[in-house]
């Protein structure tokens, strides 16, 4: 009995975003070119290098949610990284990534934890690739 609750919720958080026929809301379709225009205003000037398995903690800075696909990590200077966490990572407004890790960086396949900071954890990404953007010299 509590397996088919499961699947029922499930299938209804699935379908939250998409209309009848299955095509995706004209909300969910506005929220997704938000994000795209904001995430191309963050790199706007910026190349793109090769992208990285794993980043040194210690060239990280900060992190922030881009639409419920990217999250974008902060480097050091003025260098971002684009992460595209599988299954995608919603980051709202009060919410944060905590990274528990036993090594000194953060790689593709680690989970990290969304945390609401006044309520505590609210769900959980699995992290992507790391792509470099800097701006050209």
């Amino acid at each position: 009995m509590i397996k088919i609750a499961f699947v029922a919720i499930g299938t209804a958080t699935l379908l939250a975003g998409c209309t009848m026929d299955g095509r995706p809301s004209a909300a969910t379709q506005s929220e997704a070119l938000q994000a795209q225009a904001q995430l191309a205003e963050e790199l706007r000037g910026r190349q793109a290098g090769p992208p990285q398995a794993c980043v040194q903690l210690t060239e990280l800075r900060g992190n922030r949610g881009i639409g419920s696909e990217v999250v974008l990590f902060e480097g050091v200077g003025d260098r971002v990284y684009v992460n595209r966490p599988a299954g995608g990572c919603r980051l709202r407004i009060g919410e944060t990534l905590v990274t528990r890790t036993p090594s000194n960086r953060l790689c593709r396949g680690d989970i990290v934890q969304i945390v609401n900071v006044p309520t505590g954890p609210v769900g959980s990404c699995t992290l992507g690739e790391f792509v470099p953007y800097d701006r050209p010299s």
